[in-house]
């Protein structure tokens, strides 16, 4: 976890990030690096995360940190209004190290994404998936499950993974819980 800065305020973030004033150091984070390494080696990946990581105008330094230290995957979990934003900028984050984007990626339809995240940003989404097409790197789409939102869009969200197999390497559903800001209506 490297920042608690979010550039959304998604009414279902179990995170509930709030601002990035106590954010880790680079020396923290590279001492987190060394923790994980020798803890479980670097044969595997690290997923770089925050609230949103790319709100840290240092991230690809952050990914170079981890690629230096051995680590052969380096994965960041982003809303990815960043990268869908800055043209060239997912390309220096590959050019840093990075080997996968794990995408939140709630639904097919803006009404989705107006009940997860506040508002539709769906072309956000849809528009970042083609940016790791191009960039040749993979993406992983997170879906958080809510009950009443999206929950009916499973089917839809695994045949759009497989049609987008040359780009999606995963589908990972995430059951949205009580914890954050997000607070459950009941019945």
């Amino acid at each position: 976890e490297v920042t608690r800065n979010c550039n959304l305020h998604c009414p279902v973030c179990f995170a509930s990030a709030v601002g990035g004033e106590d954010d880790p150091t680079m020396d923290e984070i590279s001492t987190m690096y060394d923790v994980i390494a020798n803890a479980v080696g670097t044969d595997g990946a690290v997923q770089i995360t925050g609230g949103e990581p790319t709100c840290r105008k240092d991230l690809a330094d952050i990914i170079r940190m981890g690629r230096d230290k051995g680590f052969w995957g380096i994965e960041v979990n982003t809303n990815a209004r960043v990268i869908a934003a800055r043209d060239g900028y997912l390309e220096d984050l590959v050019a840093a190290g990075l080997t996968g984007v794990y995408l939140s990626f709630d639904g097919l339809t803006g009404d989705v994404y107006e009940a997860t995240c506040g508002r539709d940003i769906l072309d956000i989404k849809l528009r970042v998936i083609e940016r790791c097409r191009e960039a040749g790197i993979q993406v992983v789409l997170s879906v958080a499950v809510v009950a009443g939102s999206n929950d009916k869009q499973l089917g839809d969200l695994l045949r759009f993974s497989l049609e987008n197999a040359d780009v999606v390497a995963g589908l990972a559903l995430q059951p949205a819980f009580t914890s954050g800001r997000f607070e459950a209506k009941r019945a």
